[in-house]
């Protein structure tokens, strides 16, 4: 027969404060995570909403070329 003994060690206090470090650390990740998409997402979101305007302002201008010289005009002040 095989004997087996457990031993029950006392958790000293360095060993929860690093456990309630840790868990800090996840904390700030998880915050710094939904953050960062949140950025992310708002980012796309303008960008998306940029080219439905400049596909808009396309359209009601005729062509690109038409686009861009109306934008031109706009930016320097210079009729046409």
């Amino acid at each position: 027969m095989m004997k087996t003994t457990s031993v029950i060690t006392k958790e000293s206090p360095s060993a929860r404060s690093s456990a309630k470090g840790h868990e800090s650390v996840n904390v700030d990740f998880k915050v710094s995570k939904t953050i960062i998409i949140a950025i992310a997402s708002l980012s796309a979101l303008v960008g998306i909403w940029g080219l439905i305007c400049l596909a808009t302002g396309c359209i009601m201008s005729g062509n690109l070329i038409d686009l861009g010289k109306e934008w031109f005009s706009a930016v320097t002040g210079l009729g046409r």
